[in-house]
């Protein structure tokens, strides 16, 4: 993730790239991406710092009222915080290692099978790496390392939405199963997307192409396409039950209340509109990707440089999910009881919270 690209940051050779003399695009991509990556950390450090406390009193509150689990938001930032180490650590590596240089050997495909191409990696132009063998190890597990991160942040965002409608609805979810989810599953997104670029190949140590590609972007990506979709979802439907809750409480439905849904749709819109400008130029990318390896022609260097600005918004845009994170549980909201006496509640406790007693937005 965070432009992930072909079969690793060691496999982009120059012909991707943009070909100016006044403007070094590799040293410009890289530059954004240490930023960027910055700024996420900053983001993460400050959520992680924020929400440890609460973990404390998690249990307490648990099980006296629905609230936020400070669990998810701790595990999320601590995702975001090792995501942006992965792209500062990827991006200073690539200036420190020179670009592949290219075979230019020409396959012919026709009478090809799909088998035969994955099998022998059979497409032109293949890259091999300068140093192979240690470029190819160090650089595979700084990508597995960087990719297993981000798919934690992406499952982690989803668990979020998950426990929210499972509080309000009474279905409890343990932090054990929230844990195995999210780390088991990121580290299959993240294995056998780089088993699939790595065994196998011939020579050893190049980079592979063509179907093995697409395999790489199944695993990469199909899992945070499942979470664009359904995260939305679950959040509609946590308002749903929060305003079905509200009106089961009151009398009458004032404007109170309806301020306080208000707030909490906006919170859950932002959540899903900053999530999704993160992460649906990967989604495009990786379309457009696997649309071209399928024939095997993606290592045309007419195609290459295609790719390079939807590259840099990526490399821009991925590690600032932990700022964003940061900006989205942090905000405060003003509320009301229902005796009409401000008080101030953190987003911290993002959703309805209904009593008897009480009718505050958290």
């Amino acid at each position: 993730m965070a432009s992930l690209h072909d079969a690793s940051f060691f496999c982009i050779p120059e012909t991707a790239l943009p070909h100016t003399e006044q403007i070094n695009y590799r040293l410009l991509y890289c530059v954004i991406s240490l930023c960027s990556g910055f700024l996420g950390m900053f983001g993460s450090c400050y959520q992680l710092f924020a929400w440890k406390q609460k973990m404390t009193e998690w249990p307490r509150r648990r099980s006296s009222r629905p609230t936020t689990n400070p669990e998810i938001i701790f595990y999320l930032a601590a995702s975001n915080l090792m995501s942006c180490l992965g792209v500062i650590i990827r991006s200073m590596a690539m200036l420190l290692t020179k670009a592949p240089h290219v075979s230019s050997v020409w396959v012919n495909i026709t009478n090809t099978s799909w088998y035969e191409i994955y099998s022998n990696n059979k497409c032109d132009n293949q890259a091999i790496p300068h140093g192979e063998k240690n470029v190819f190890i160090w650089g595979s597990i700084v990508e597995a390392f960087t990719q297993f991160s981000f798919g934690a942040s992406v499952i982690w965002t989803f668990l979020y939405s998950v426990d929210t409608y499972s509080q309000l609805v009474g279905f409890h979810i343990s932090s054990k199963a929230y844990h195995s989810i999210s780390w088991v599953l990121a580290g299959v997104m993240a294995i056998g997307s780089q088993l699939s670029v790595s065994i196998g190949l011939t020579p050893p140590y190049s980079c592979a192409d063509g179907p093995r590609l697409i395999i790489r972007y199944f695993f990469a990506y199909m899992p945070m396409l499942v979470v664009l979709i359904l995260n939305p979802v679950f959040l509609w439907s946590t308002h749903r039950q929060a305003k079905k809750r509200m009106v089961s409480y009151s009398v009458t439905f004032t404007d109170t209340e309806r301020k306080s849904l208000t707030k909490l749709r906006q919170k859950f819109i932002t959540i899903v509109f900053l999530f999704t400008l993160c992460w649906v130029p990967n989604q495009i990318d990786s379309a457009l990707q696997i649309s071209l390896n399928i024939d095997c022609i993606y290592s045309s260097t007419s195609t290459f440089n295609v790719f390079f600005p939807l590259w840099v918004i990526e490399a821009f845009l991925n590690p600032l999910q932990g700022l964003f994170n940061c900006l989205v549980f942090g905000r405060r909201f003003a509320c009301c009881d229902r005796t009409g006496e401000r008080i101030r509640v953190s987003t911290q406790d993002s959703f309805s919270v209904i009593s008897s007693e009480r009718q505050t937005l958290l």
